[in-house]
């Protein structure tokens, strides 16, 4: 089983290297992170990485006699998954055979072919579902968290998948009131901070009376009863008795938008996944794209895994999609650090392994930056300590 980076596992450094250490430091059943040493200004590379206190690893230098090698954590990236599990989201499109959340969970927890889990300790995740109650109450109620940031490795993603299993699609699409909600908790969070807004529909909880180009029936060409929801007929009239606050069927895109601008001026950039049925709100999910500082919103068209991954893999080349391990503090000795990959030395060179930069970062090149960023390597580790190993 592979180990993630928060477990001190053998290292070898050197010939005759040897671990007395194996300390287990994953998160306790509450699921929060410890973040106690994380400075929430910091804005540095998606490896940053801070001292740990706890766990040595006692190595032989070769002939040099022994010394204490430090592994040193590595601080993934804060990725915030605020996913929709409004009863749309049950739905089974043609040709899939299975509903929407059981396609996004795959894409996102798979063992093989999953996207988070290969990412491993290179972010710190955590999720929240709109909306927050289940069954014939959830409406648009407000959404909730599920899992604080915590620190990524097989523990939490085992975790993160079996808290939504448990939950099951129900309500309308509440995202202004929960990116409002969840405001606090994400502008103080370890920067950079990257949220990732997954949606089948636009947020149509927004407040009647309203036009029929804002009402969510008319919108997606749907009918209410015998009602036919078009330009003749505006199904959100509370006249007819189908909109108004009792339904709350207006689509409230420029409230949204203004909730993803105010996330972006307090550091927090929004990515938007499209899940299908999102077609006819194409143009707002630009716009939260656009407002979270990612573009444009990134479609998973087809209703398909393999879909879903591919949108999700490309969000997540735009987070990790660097080879810069910044340390916290940079070693006053520079000459006793160590970069392992997977658990194997990789010899200070600028060719094919790494070198320092000038601000005490630590760069990756050639065929070990490769790995990492198409995930082949699932876990990079730094100890100081003992002699730095050159090709």
């Amino acid at each position: 089983m592979r180990r993630a980076l928060v477990v001190a596992t053998v290292v070898t450094l050197a010939a005759g290297c040897a671990s007395t250490h194996d300390v287990d430091d994953r998160p306790t059943d509450s699921g929060a992170a410890d973040v106690s040493k994380l400075d929430a200004g910091d804005t540095g590379a998606p490896f940053d990485v801070a001292p740990d206190t706890g766990a040595t690893i006692n190595c032989a230098a070769g002939d040099a006699g022994l010394c204490a090698c430090t592994e040193v954590k590595q601080r993934g990236t804060t990725f915030y998954i605020v996913l929709d599990r409004s009863s749309s989201m049950s739905d089974i499109v043609p040709p899939a055979t299975e509903s929407k959340w059981v396609l996004i969970r795959r894409a996102l927890f798979d063992r093989t072919s999953g996207v988070l889990r290969p990412l491993d300790t290179r972010i710190s995740p955590g999720l929240a579902v709109f909306p927050g109650v289940e069954g014939t109450s959830a409406g648009c109620s407000v959404g909730k968290e599920l899992l604080p940031i915590t620190q990524g490795e097989e523990y939490t993603y085992n975790k993160m998948e079996a808290i939504l299993n448990a939950e099951k699609p129900s309500g309308a699409t509440p995202t202004t009131a929960t990116l409002r909600a969840l405001a606090e908790t994400l502008t103080t969070l370890p920067k950079p901070i990257y949220v990732l807004l997954a949606t089948d529909g636009g947020p149509n909880c927004g407040d009647g009376p309203c036009d029929a180009a804002h009402c969510t029936y008319n919108v997606e060409g749907r009918s209410f009863g015998t009602t036919t929801c078009d330009a003749t007929k505006n199904c959100c009239d509370p006249a007819i008795g189908v909109g108004g606050a009792g339904v709350r069927a207006c689509v409230d895109s420029d409230a949204t938008v203004a909730a993803i601008a105010d996330l972006s001026k307090a550091g927090v950039k929004t990515f938007v996944l499209g899940i299908p049925g999102t077609a006819p709100y194409a143009a707002d999910l630009d716009r939260f794209a656009v407002a979270g500082g990612t573009g444009r919103y990134y479609p998973a068209d087809d209703p398909t895994q393999e879909a879903f991954t591919a949108a999700l893999n490309l969000i997540a080349g735009k987070i990790v999609d660097k080879c810069v391990i910044t340390l916290d503090p940079p070693p006053t000795e520079p000459g006793v650090t160590n970069v392992l990959a997977d658990g194997v030395i990789v010899p200070q060179d600028p060719a094919d392994g790494w070198t320092w930069r000038d601000d005490g970062s630590i760069e990756l090149h050639g065929t070990t930056c490769d790995d990492v960023k198409t995930g082949k390597t699932t876990s990079l580790k730094v100890a100081v300590g003992c002699k730095t190993v050159v090709r």
